[in-house]
Order: structure tokens, then C-alpha cells, then sequence
């Protein structure tokens, strides 16, 4: 099975809310300073001399720490459980784009609600992480 998720919304948002929790930059980096996710893990970042779509070098860094981070704004936000967990080809983005997000917003209100795009990107990172290690592979940017 594979995963793939095109982030069409804004991620401003998102990164904002990065940078804005206790630990700042480290929050920032453990969700949006990787080209290379992995299911091992480690503290620090690892640099490889390796092209990456964005630059000249492949930064690595571990899921569990990317899963940390993850779930720390998912309960902030208060992500309602019918957020997709299968997350195949699409599912995320197709979920947020559906009807089922318009009805989840009344029947689950909250912060995620509030900022559909910060919503997306943490569901997005949180399953990533969580796939990653579910199926013990990398994932990468294409």
C-alpha cells in the first residue's frame, strides 16, 4: 500500500503554529525539517550529501520524533477522531476537501476547526510519522 498526500493548502498557518509552541524552532524542525523520515530512533537531524527536491543535501531525521511533535498539536487542536487513520493514496486530503469535514466541524467543534490548513498539515504529519513506523519504512518528499 502506498501513501501519497499533495499539499495543496496553505502551510503558513501551520508553521506558525510550529514556531509558536514552547519549544519553538525544535517543533518547527521535528515536523518540517526532513526530507527523509525513518523509523529509527534518534535525537538530531542527519545531513546526507544526497540531492533532495528542495536542496543540495537530504536531511534525514526519525519518525519517533516527528511522531512526538505530531501528536502534541494534534491534542492541542483537538483533531476529531474522524480524521482518516487508514490513510492510503489521497485519503487525508480528499477527507478535508469532502462533506464529511463540513459535518465533522459541527459535530466535533474546536481549534482544528478554526484553521482547516494547520489541521490538514498536523493530520498529515501525524500520520506520516505514524505510518512510517507502522510499516517500518521511509518516507520521503517527491
Amino acid at each position: 500500500m502506498s501513501f501519497e498526500e499533495k499539499t495543496h493548502r496553505l502551510i503558513q498557518t501551520f508553521e506558525d503554529l510550529c514556531r509558536a509552541q514552547p519549544d519553538g524552532q525544535d517543533s518547527y524542525d521535528a515536523l518540517l525539517g526532513w526530507d527523509l523520515l525513518v523509523p529509527v530512533d534518534f535525537e538530531a537531524s542527519m545531513s546526507l550529501p544526497v540531492p533532495a527536491p528542495c536542496s543540495e543535501n537530504t536531511t534525514v531525521l526519525s519518525a519517533h520524533r516527528t511522531l512526538k511533535a505530531a501528536k502534541r498539536l494534534a491534542v492541542q487542536l483537538a483533531l476529531p477522531p474522524h480524521v482518516s487513520h487508514r490513510c492510503d493514496n489521497l485519503d487525508l486530503g480528499n477527507w478535508f476537501d469532502s462533506p464529511a469535514t463540513a459535518e465533522a466541524v459541527i459535530s466535533h467543534s474546536g481549534r482544528w476547526a478554526e484553521d482547516l490548513d494547520a489541521a490538514y498539515y498536523t493530520a498529515l504529519y501525524l500520520r506520516t510519522a505514524e505510518r512510517s513506523l507502522w510499516r517500518q519504512c521511509p518516507i520521503s518528499y517527491v
